[in-house]
C-alpha cells in the first residue's frame, strides 16, 4: 500500500509540475514581442539602413520615442554620410538623456570627423609656404 501512495503522489507531483510548466510557458509566448515589434531591431542590427531609419522614424511618430531610438537614428545618418542629421539626432538622444554616454560619444567622433574635413579642405585653399600649412598638416598626421 506504501508503494502504491508513493506511486500516486509521484505522479500527482509531476502533474503539478507539467501542468505548471505549460501555464509558465505559455505565460512566456504570451509576453514575447511580436516580429514586428521588433523588425526595427533586426533592420538595424542587419545594416538594412533604409529599412530601420522608416521603422524607427514610425516608432518615434507614433509617440514612443526614447533616447535609444534617437541614437539609432544618429548612427544610421552617421553611417549614411549625413552628419548634419547625425548631430540633430544624437543632440535629441542627448535632450531625452544627457547620460547617454554612447550618444555623447558619437556626437564628439562627428564632430572630429567634420573638423577634420574642414581642416583637410582649408589646406587646399592657403598658398604652399603658408606657415600655418604645416601646422595643420601636423593636426592630420595626429590623426
Amino acid at each position: 500500500m506504501k508503494q502504491s501512495f508513493k506511486l500516486i503522489n509521484l505522479k500527482s507531483n509531476l502533474n503539478i509540475l507539467l501542468t505548471a510548466t505549460i501555464i509558465f510557458l505559455s505565460g512566456c509566448s504570451l509576453n514575447t514581442p511580436t516580429k514586428n515589434s521588433y523588425s526595427y531591431l533586426s533592420a538595424y542590427n542587419s545594416g538594412d539602413w533604409e529599412r530601420a531609419e522608416r521603422l524607427i522614424t514610425a516608432k518615434i511618430e507614433s509617440g514612443n520615442s526614447n533616447a535609444d531610438l534617437y541614437y539609432m537614428l544618429g548612427n544610421i545618418c552617421n553611417d549614411s554620410k549625413r552628419p548634419e542629421k547625425a548631430i540633430q539626432h544624437y543632440q535629441k538622444a542627448l535632450d531625452l538623456n544627457p547620460n547617454h554616454h554612447k550618444a555623447r560619444h558619437n556626437l564628439g567622433v562627428v564632430y572630429l570627423k567634420q573638423g577634420i574635413y574642414e581642416i583637410s579642405d582649408a589646406q587646399k585653399h592657403l598658398p604652399v609656404d603658408d606657415k600655418i600649412l604645416d601646422e595643420l598638416r601636423k593636426i592630420l598626421r595626429s590623426f
